[in-house]
């Protein structure tokens, strides 16, 4: 029963980690676009990205860029990386 149990609870794990981007995002206001990130996947290092900016293309998976315009809406989909 133990091993149907570890089986199901990192199911479960797995299940809560794997959202990795927001396309719902786009074109909702930079501020609550962070909210809500934060509230689904606590602990990314958030980081709100003016557009055109030039920014280096490295990979982090605790990272998440928000790409806004100036009006602070999100332009581009969020995602870890």
């Amino acid at each position: 029963m133990s091993f149907l149990r570890n089986k199901l609870f990192r199911w479960k794990e797995k299940q809560r980690i794997s959202k990795t981007e927001w396309p719902e995002l786009v074109g909702k206001d930079a501020e609550e676009a962070t909210t809500i990130i934060d509230k689904e996947h606590p602990g990314l290092k958030i980081q709100i990205i003016p557009e055109n900016s030039f920014v280096i293309c490295t990979l982090e998976e605790n990272r998440v860029r928000i790409f806004v315009n100036r009006q602070q809406t999100v332009i581009r989909t969020p995602h870890i990386g």
